[in-house]
């Protein structure tokens, strides 16, 4: 590594990827982020930031326009699988305990949020990682345009199947020193089944009106969906 702070590469443009490269950003650290896709997809529908997350977007002065895109959590109400409510949780004494309430926003909200806090040319879209070679100098990849990049740090935030976890486990594989659960295949033990409406009309849906967010949770009774 030169003398002063750190090049870093950032492997994917997801919820990690651009929350590390809005953290580099605010620490004057030089990165790039590299993404595989064209455009970045934002996976998901809606979800939920609770108040152990929030102090990281207040300390870097992003948590009222985060709100903007957002509403705060009031409660949580449980359901049987026939919908007969087991009971509530009123959340909004969060508030009084740690300072913060949970937010709820859609997922595609939130990535375009953070997305517009990285610089576009810190970003090369389209770009996938094929190879990568480190040594006590640092790290290279290569792409499949046919480039390679050079950097101190690599931090690879590109899914389950990263690339960048791939290669590494290779390297540790062939040196005797992966661990043995790592060696493992992936095993699915929960499937989520997600989906979204368009945006609702708030004058059929009264509840588009209110200030505050409510979840509900269905238990299923002698089943494996909940």
């Amino acid at each position: 590594m030169a003398e002063g702070k750190p090049t870093v590469m950032i492997i994917g443009a997801g919820l990690g990827g651009l929350t590390m490269a809005i953290l580099l950003e605010r620490a004057g650290v030089e990165y790039h982020v590299y993404e595989k896709y064209k455009e970045p997809r934002p996976l998901g529908s809606a979800t939920g930031i609770n108040p152990n997350i929030l102090p990281l977007f207040e300390q870097l002065g992003l948590l009222e326009k985060l709100k903007a895109v957002a509403k705060e959590v009031a409660s949580v109400t449980v359901y049987t699988a026939d919908m007969e409510q087991l009971g509530a949780i009123d959340v909004r004494d969060h508030k009084q305990l740690s300072g913060y309430l949970s937010l709820i926003m859609s997922r595609r909200d939130l990535h375009a949020f953070l997305l517009s806090e990285v610089p576009k040319e810190k970003m090369t879209l389209g770009t996938k990682v094929l190879s990568i070679q480190q040594n006590q100098h640092g790290v290279m990849i290569r792409t499949n345009d046919g480039k390679h990049h050079h950097a101190d740090i690599l931090i690879g935030s590109d899914g389950a199947y990263s690339a960048v976890r791939q290669s590494l486990y290779k390297q540790m594989s062939a040196q005797g020193i992966l661990p043995k659960s790592d060696g493992e295949p992936l095993k699915v033990c929960h499937m989520g089944i997600l989906g979204t409406t368009e945006r609702l009309n708030p004058e059929k849906f009264p509840l588009a009106h209110e200030t505050f967010g409510h979840s509900g949770v269905v238990i299923g009774d002698k089943t494996r969906h909940t």
